[in-house]
């Protein structure tokens, strides 16, 4: 703990060193060490808090050396402790401060409580480059506060309030955040622009933290180092994730206190250029994504973009960028670099495509996918140069991927798709697809790219004893002659033109007999190459970008580093041991061919070839064209979000590092939704029209047909299942006497259930989906029915449930309200009053006598109108019981019950309780002659 003057000590040192270094005249010599910083933070428990700050300094500053550690042999590699300390100075013949290895440490972390730290801060480096000269360190500050935040501040006056006396529950305030500060001195180059001569040396990240409102901040997910390109309006795009996770972006007070209309609200993204010091006009403006998922809830403006007015090149700058998520607020402080034109008017970066494969008009490429379906995501960008392009980039995640080493989510250090000139992690096995969340892949895709080796075996004259066509190995497998490009393995026929499909083109790499001269199997290696630079990501590999021969001692020593194993011998019958052939599918440079001579300079001998063998000579794609794919296959427990945030980058002689603007995709893996399915009454001719209260009318004797679309959400493979939600899925029918149809089927008459796996257009796009007719026909007995027929949509969840032991299917159930008007029956073709009078046991006279508008009986009914009256309508009184109806009218309750269906689980207290409206088809013969109509 410093005392009051001790801080004010050093701030006033620090503003002196400020002015005398804004006094210097800037060359290409940088004066400082620092480059970029961010902060964020996380609840531990209770108000102990635990700071993240991840920065990036000049690697040859004169470090001081960690405790017990020589001197003379220290040296700094990924994972040294490093103290974190300011510039040493002492004033020069320039005025200008020059490093030496003692001085004021100006560095420090302020929590906002006065507790300031400038000793003791360290930080473990977790990515460098001696060649460009920097390193990124990760520090981790725990921090206990006495208060959920710092203050509160009223909202209303004093005399707005009822009572003293209850000040603290009626007044209503705002809370006032801790405010966390990481500053120093010096940056690596001095600010210009706006900011010149005010501060411009110094740095300073900052941080709110209000504990009754959330349990973690934002993190910024950004390169350290941002390079644009010369021109009038350039822009990057820079994301954030939440550390705590996408779940918990509601927050409980929302910072203010006593004032419950914005508690548990959605906690609001929102950016700020804190200092924009290139030029005045800079912006930024966060991205919103379209509502098109219920799940796109809290996630708009979890990105921005930066838009910046650069006009001048070979400039050294920063901004920092202010991320705020509710009342939480992290800053990240970035250095900008404007490159030089090589030639007047020529362009750095042209894109076959923008950047991860997004459309023009997109600011910003998000794509979502369901669990167990993969992403497939085209990172391309095309520069003119005249060297290798590799791409740089960082990954923020959320959750426990095995790059956060069990830290509630975290952003990777720089990396590379190649481990050149950037050094990352210590194990080769960690050179490839570093820092991306299980099972994700970061794999070259161009057209020549290598994806797949085979080996075969065949038998010639050479190896074949007199007398036997066939020679048979140790593990007693077959080989046969060639026999028109085609050969035996494994006892099956194998055509190289058949394998990888459409995508691969595979050939025979010539003079690859491992047993030449020595007997044994005729061995032969075939290559397949890619033939389009998208190929389908479902069948085809990834392409192939390192291969090594093992021993069978050496294979587990391959494995480790990543590699897999051909598991053929390729001294196969030769009695001379085992050699296999190992491939790696890395994010490295592709290979684009083999072959088993030095065809030129271009090709490489691999390095494990023993002396003796076939040589093999591979040769590397130039990568003059940077094309990626990224592949990752989401399964559950992977429901949190990914950000890529990349820049493709090369050496340019005379100017060093050169590399695009910085541009971000936003990976959204989701469980599986439940498909849509709902009536509709527009898409099928064969459909009935819907009711104005969204009902549809059936009628005794007619098939109702209602139009049922079902469309999986996911739009995936997964199979649609669409059917009825109960085992009889229609109305109840009178049992053992009566069974009205009830089905589903396509549009083409098709009945279900069905699994569907087609595209349909649905919302002005295809869609996977299902659109077909519900159809039902009530029975003479289902008059008077009203109620809902429901249809039920499911999709299988595969080995990718929402949740660990979740259901194997996810399903949505949608409901067709359906009217049948009682005493009405539709007319069949021919139909007549003798043959419709035993439906409803009356004759063919009362029938007539219902309906007096036909005009003989013995007609064709159809002809003449589409129903007919079977009965009269009753409206029963307040004192009616469903006995006493029957009586007056010479019918059963039994009876009365059939030719309304309504009535079929109604008990005469619940008769009782309103008037309703009854079918009556009387029984003249029954009645007595005492009767009255009206008892």
């Amino acid at each position: 703990m410093f005392s009051t003057r001790a801080v004010l000590i050093m701030v006033a040192a620090c503003v002196a060193v400020d002015q005398a270094l804004g006094a210097c005249v800037q060359d290409e010599s940088p004066l400082g060490h620092f480059i970029s910083a961010s902060i964020s933070w996380k609840r531990l428990e209770g108000r102990k808090v635990e700071f993240q700050i991840l920065s990036t300094w000049r690697k040859d500053f004169t470090w001081p050396k960690p405790s017990r550690q020589d001197p003379a042999g220290f040296q700094i590699k990924l994972g040294t402790q490093l103290p974190i300390v300011g510039v040493a100075y002492q004033m020069g013949p320039r005025e200008c401060p020059s490093q030496g290895s003692s001085g004021d440490a100006f560095t420090r972390f302020d929590p906002g409580d006065g507790s300031v730290r400038s000793s003791g801060l360290t930080m473990q480096v977790t990515s460098m480059s001696t060649e460009e000269n920097w390193l990124t360190g990760v520090t981790y500050i725990v921090h206990e506060y006495d208060d959920d935040f710092k203050a509160l501040d009223p909202i209303w006056s004093d005399h707005y309030v009822a009572s003293v006396l209850d000040k603290g529950t009626a007044q209503a305030y705002n809370a006032v955040p801790w405010e966390a500060k990481f500053t120093g001195c010096c940056r690596q180059y001095m600010q210009m622009g706006a900011w010149e001569g005010e501060g411009s040396f110094n740095f300073e990240v900052k941080a709110t933290v209000d504990l009754a409102n959330l349990d973690g901040s934002p993190r910024i997910i950004s390169m350290p180092q941002l390079f644009l390109v010369p021109e009038e309006e350039n822009s990057f795009q820079v994301c954030a994730l939440p550390v705590v996770g996408m779940d918990k972006l509601v927050g409980r007070t929302n910072g203010t206190i006593n004032v419950e209309d914005d508690d548990g609200m959605l906690a609001p993204w929102s950016w700020d250029l804190s200092e924009a010091s290139l030029f005045a006009g800079d912006t930024i403006e966060k991205i919103e994504f379209p509502m098109v998922i219920d799940t796109d809830y809290g996630k708009d403006g979890i990105c921005a973009r930066v838009n910046l007015a650069v006009r001048e090149e070979g400039k050294r700058d920063a901004i920092t960028i202010s991320c705020t998520l509710g009342t939480a607020m992290v800053q990240g402080d970035f250095e900008i670099i404007t490159l030089h034109h090589p030639n007047q008017g020529a362009e750095f970066f042209t894109y076959n495509d923008p950047p991860f494969g997004c459309q023009d008009n997109v600011p910003f490429c998000r794509f979502w996918t369901s669990f167990g379906t993969p992403f497939t995501v085209y990172p391309t960008f095309q520069v003119s140069a005249l060297e290798p392009l590799e791409l740089r980039y960082v990954v923020g995640t959320v959750g426990r991927p095995s790059s956060c080493k069990g830290l509630d989510g975290c952003q990777t250090p720089l990396l590379s798709s190649s481990e050149g000139k950037v050094d990352y992690t210590l194990s080769p096995s960690g050179e490839d697809h570093q820092g991306l969340p299980m099972g994700m892949k970061f794999s070259p895709v161009q057209e020549q790219n290598v994806v797949e080796l085979y080996v075969v075996f065949s038998a010639s004259d050479a190896n074949t004893r007199p007398g036997h066509d066939v020679t048979i190995s140790s593990e007693q497998r077959q080989y046969a002659d060639r026999l028109d490009g085609n050969q035996i393995v494994d006892g099956e026929v194998w055509s190289p033109t058949a394998v990888g499909g459409a995508n691969v083109f595979v050939q025979e790499i010539e003079d690859t007999n491992f047993n030449d001269g020595f007997g044994g199997a005729t061995v032969s290696l075939w290559k397949g190459s890619l033939i389009t630079s998208r190929p389908d990501p479902m069948v085809t590999p990834e392409t192939i970008t390192e291969i090594a021969l093992a021993s069978a001692s050496q294979v587990q020593m391959y494995v480790d580093e990543g590699f897999e194993k051909l598991d053929k011998n390729l001294l196969e019958q030769s009695n001379r041991g085992e050699i296999f052939l190992m491939i790696k599918r890395g994010s490295g440079p592709p290979i684009v061919d083999i072959s088993a001579t030095m065809v030129d300079a271009t090709y490489h001998l691999i390095s494990s070839t023993p002396p003796g063998l076939v040589e093999l000579y591979v040769k590397y794609g130039d990568e003059m064209t940077f094309d990626r794919r990224i592949v990752w296959t989401p399964c559950t427990g992977d429901a949190q979000p990914v950000v890529v945030c990349g820049a493709v980058a090369y050496k340019e002689s005379g100017h060093g590092l050169v590399q695009s603007p910085q541009s971000c995709a936003f990976l959204d893996p989701l469980p599986k939704k439940p498909p849509t399915i709902r009536p509709v009454a527009g898409p099928c001719e064969q459909g009935d029209a819907v009711g104005p209260d969204g009902s549809w009318e059936a009628m005794m004797g007619k098939t109702l047909k209602v139009c049922v679309e079902a469309v999986d959400i996911d739009n995936d493979d997964s199979t649609l299942e669409v059917n009825f939600a109960s085992p009889s899925g229609i109305p109840t029918d009178k049992p053992g006497v009566s069974s009205s149809t009830g089905r589903i089927t396509d549009i083409y008459g098709v009945e279900g259930p069905f699994t569907f796996l087609g595209n349909q257009p649905c919302q002005d796009q295809l869609c996977r989906g299902f659109r077909g007719i519900f159809e039902w026909t009530p029975s003479p007995y289902q008059g008077g029915w009203s109620g809902e027929v429901c249809l039920v949509g499911c999709v299988s969840t595969g080995s990718c449930p929402g949740t660990p032991g979740g259901p194997e299917k996810v399903c949505s159930t949608s409901c067709i309200k359906v009217h049948v008007p009682r005493c009405s029956w539709y007319l069949q073709n021919e139909d007549s009053f003798i043959e419709i009078a035993p439906r409803f046991h009356t004759n063919w006279l009362q029938l007539w006598y219902l309906n007096p508008g036909v005009g003989h009986p013995d007609f064709s009914l159809s002809v003449q109108q589409e129903s007919i009256n079977v009965g009269r309508v009753y409206l029963a009184r307040w004192d009616d019981t469903m006995e006493g109806v029957a009586k007056r009218f010479g019918m059963s309750v039994e009876r009365l019950i059939d030719v309304n269906a309504d009535l079929m689980h109604v008990t005469e207290e619940e008769f009782a309780e309103s008037e309703r409206p009854l079918c009556i088809i009387p029984n003249s013969c029954s009645l007595s002659p005492t009767t009255s109509m009206t008892e």
